[in-house]
C-alpha cells in the first residue's frame, strides 16, 4: 500500500515539475502577478507639542504594507545580468501613530 501510494505521488509530482530555463543576451521576459511593498516603518519615540494637549510622547510612527497587480519586464543584457522595469497598480500606506493606531496621513506611489 505505502510504495504504491509513494509511486502514486512521485509520477504526479512530474507533471508540475519546473523546466530549467536558459536566458540569452537580447532576450525579453515579460511576467505578471501580485507585487507587495513593505516599507521601512522603523522610527523612534516622537515627541508632539500641542497648544491643546502640551507636550506628549509617541512610540513611534507605523507604515502599513500594500499588495496590487503588477507587471515586470525585463531586457536580459547578459545571460546573468537583466534589467528589470516594474509597473504596478497604485499603492497606498496609511500612516499611523505608534502603538495608538490613529491615522495621520496618507500616501499613494
Amino acid at each position: 500500500m505505502f510504495k504504491n501510494s509513494l509511486l502514486t505521488l512521485s509520477i504526479a509530482s512530474l507533471g508540475f515539475a519546473n523546466t530549467a530555463l536558459a536566458y540569452q543576451t537580447g532576450d525579453i521576459i515579460v511576467r505578471g502577478g501580485a507585487t507587495h511593498v513593505a516599507p521601512d516603518s522603523s522610527s523612534g519615540a516622537i515627541t508632539i507639542e500641542t497648544p491643546a494637549l502640551g507636550t506628549t510622547g509617541v512610540d513611534g510612527v507605523r507604515v502599513d504594507k500594500d499588495t496590487q497587480l503588477g507587471l515586470s519586464v525585463t531586457y536580459m543584457m547578459s545571460e546573468s545580468l537583466g534589467l528589470e522595469v516594474l509597473g504596478a497598480t497604485p499603492f497606498e500606506h496609511n500612516i499611523s501613530l505608534g502603538l495608538l493606531g490613529q491615522d495621520i496621513a496618507s500616501t499613494k506611489h
